[in-house]
Order: C-alpha cells, then structure tokens, then sequence
C-alpha cells in the first residue's frame, strides 16, 4: 500500500500567563528558556544554521541521558507515562531500546528547522531533520504551533503534525506518542512563568 500523510492535532488551555510570555518562553527565547524551565530533559540547545529564531534557522535540542533512562524504565515496566518531558521524540527512543533492548542505539538529540515564522499570528512550522522520531516511528514530520489569546493573562495553544508512519505497526503509536507528550512541555512552562514573573 502507499505511504500517507497523516495528521494529529491537539490544544491545551494555560492560565494566568499571557500570550506574550507564552510565546518568548516557548518559542522565540526557547533556546534559553527550555534549559531553565525542564533543566532535569533539556541540557542544552544550540543555533547551528541561520540566526536565533528566523526561518532557516536550525536548532539541536539536547536531552540529558539519565532522563531518557528513567522514561525507558517506566516503558519497561508499563508504568505511567506521566513523566514531565520536553519533547516527543524521546518516546520514540525508548520505543526503539524497548525493542532492541540495547542502549547504545539511544539517540539524545533532535534537530530541527524553523520553516514559517509570523510572531504578529503567533504561529510558526518546524520540519524535524534529524534525530527524534526519523527512522524509529516515521519517515518524516513537522508541526505547526499557534497560539491564541483566551484573555489578558491566558492563552491555548494548538499544534498540527503531519507525518508519514515508519511503517504500519509503527502508526497507531506515533499520536499516542504526540498525546502523551507535548501539553506536558506547555504545562511546565505555565508552571515556570507562574514562579518566575520577571521572566
């Protein structure tokens, strides 16, 4: 059968911080803030092509090992994945070590390219080049992030990814994957401006 591009979409509500500090935390200073915000998942990110936040630009994100280990612990054991992560693609590899069972093939980094940018939309597409769910549960992938304004000091935030699934037993587990994960990074940062209100 042909491969498919599939969609998963999803939101998630955030009080009592305004759009503004949403999107700098999140997306325009990520590269200093998600170090701050999840220090225990993000060791470091780093521009390698193009200036900070404009389109063209590549960022690497970093995970730190021992969190990816405690994630692959809980898979194991089929315990909650109600972990506090940064990103999805670190279920892609512990899906990957669950399977093969051999740590080496961890992979701590994902690379990705900021293809549209409109800060006055409060929107932006990234395409993941490298690392993350390539070669373990898709072919490819990006998403789309946009921000709404709910009020002076609350936001939602709503995401599109389009991707084409490694295979088909890989597709059931790529929007389970998206799910689990990405309102999580969100909530932690609501969590992190709330205790931090210079930032």
């Amino acid at each position: 059968a042909a491969s498919s591009v599939e969609v998963f979409s999803d939101s998630v509500e955030l009080k009592s911080v305004s759009i503004q500090r949403v999107w700098t935390a999140a997306f325009e200073d990520a590269h200093i803030a998600l170090p701050k915000v999840v220090p225990h998942v993000v060791e470091r990110v780093e521009y390698s092509e193009g200036s900070s936040f404009q389109p063209g630009s590549v960022r690497t994100v970093h995970f730190h090992k021992s969190m990816t280990y405690a994630f692959i612990t809980s898979l194991l054991l089929n315990t909650s994945s109600n972990i506090c992560m940064c990103a999805p693609p670190l279920l892609g590899y512990a899906e990957k070590v669950s399977k093969e069972k051999h740590s080496n093939h961890l992979v701590l980094f994902v690379k990705e390219k900021l293809v549209e940018l409109d800060p006055s939309a409060w929107t932006l597409k990234v395409e993941f080049i490298e690392g993350g769910f390539l070669g373990i549960l898709v072919k490819r992938y990006n998403a789309t992030f946009h921000i709404k304004e709910t009020g002076p000091t609350s936001c939602s935030v709503h995401w599109t990814f389009e991707y084409e699934a490694l295979s088909e037993k890989h597709r059931p587990h790529v929007p389970l994957a998206l799910k689990d994960t990405i309102p999580i990074t969100f909530l932690d940062i609501q969590t992190f401006l709330l205790s931090h209100p210079e930032y």
